[in-house]
């Protein structure tokens, strides 16, 4: 299975991510917080990096996974047993975590944004112009929620 594992590697902005081959355990509950820090800290690094690697080029936008590839995936993993499905969920919640807080239309960041702009400018936009960027948002995020759940059903249909 190791073989397996060092097949799924994948690189990103020239840097090898390396698979965890060691179990991991704390000593006390500080420790085991410590470490959870850690992992979560490597996660945000790793949804930059890959952010990054999409704007340029150099990551292959098809290994975006929607709903539909996180549960083939999850279903993967949980056959390797508890611990591997919750280091999944994990990385999971911290993806999602910052997707929130982009500097995107809609989501959390995008909306901190313009209460920046707000700060700013010591009026908000008009609402014409809020209501515009709210739909270009949405026409986004709806955009690339097609986009990998056709990339998710196009990979599980082909076995690639």
């Amino acid at each position: 299975r190791s073989s397996d594992l060092a097949q799924q590697t994948h690189f990103i902005a020239d840097i090898p991510v390396e698979v965890e081959t060691r179990t991991q355990r704390a000593d006390t509950a500080w420790g085991a917080v410590v470490m959870g820090a850690q992992h979560t800290e490597k996660f945000i690094i790793q949804v930059y990096m890959t952010l990054l690697g999409l704007v340029r080029g150099t990551v292959d936008p098809s290994n975006l996974h929607g709903i539909v590839g996180i549960t083939k995936v999850g279903y993967d993993i949980q056959q390797r047993g508890p611990v591997w499905l919750w280091y999944l969920l994990a990385m999971v919640s911290v993806n999602l975590a910052v997707a929130n807080f982009l500097p995107l239309p809609i989501v959390d960041g995008g909306l901190f944004l313009l209460l920046i702009l707000e700060k700013i400018r010591g009026r908000p936009l008009s609402l014409k112009v809020q209501s515009a960027i709210q739909i270009v948002g949405i026409v986004l995020l709806a955009g690339l929620f097609l986009f990998v759940t056709y990339n998710d059903i196009w990979l599980v249909f082909t076995g690639k």
